[in-house]
């Protein structure tokens, strides 16, 4: 009769320990894929973000009364850093998938005559600087979505 109880008590310690350990690692696995898509998602919206800014410098018609340059600037380092950082920390992240599509994104955006203040409108590269920004938001999804 005891080995009866003795056996019965080991399978509940041993199933608890299996659904702990279950939820555990469920827990921490949901929670990490949360956080990275929510990353992901930060990225693309500082890339529409950076879109805007730099469409607006494009098309300024009088580039001295403006400042949108210092935003494009800047938008364009948080987004740099922001991949530097999912590189870094999330070894499902693919850096060099993006890098290309990124490198001619911010190319398109601060390339040319980015910086002169006596330079004319180029509405032309609005077209750009979308297409090469959706591309990159494109590849990030591609991304997000291999760990689904």
């Amino acid at each position: 009769m005891d080995d009866k109880y003795i056996i019965s008590i080991f399978s509940a310690l041993v199933g608890a320990f299996v659904a702990i350990f279950t939820n555990f690692w469920r827990t921490r696995y949901t929670i990490r894929a949360q956080d990275f898509s929510k990353r992901i998602e930060e990225i693309a919206q500082s890339i529409s973000k950076l879109e805007t800014y730099a469409c607006e410098y494009w098309v300024c018609t009088d580039r001295e009364k403006t400042n949108v340059n210092y935003y494009v600037i800047g938008m364009q380092t948080k987004i740099e850093l922001m991949v530097q950082y999912l590189n870094e920390q999330y070894k499902e992240f693919d850096k060099p998938m993006i890098l290309g599509s990124l490198n001619e994104f911010t190319t398109a955006c601060t390339g040319g005559t980015f910086g002169s203040k006596s330079g004319s409108p180029e509405p032309n590269r609005v077209q750009i600087i979308l297409v090469r920004g959706e591309t990159v938001k494109i590849e990030l999804m591609k991304i997000r979505n291999q760990q689904y």
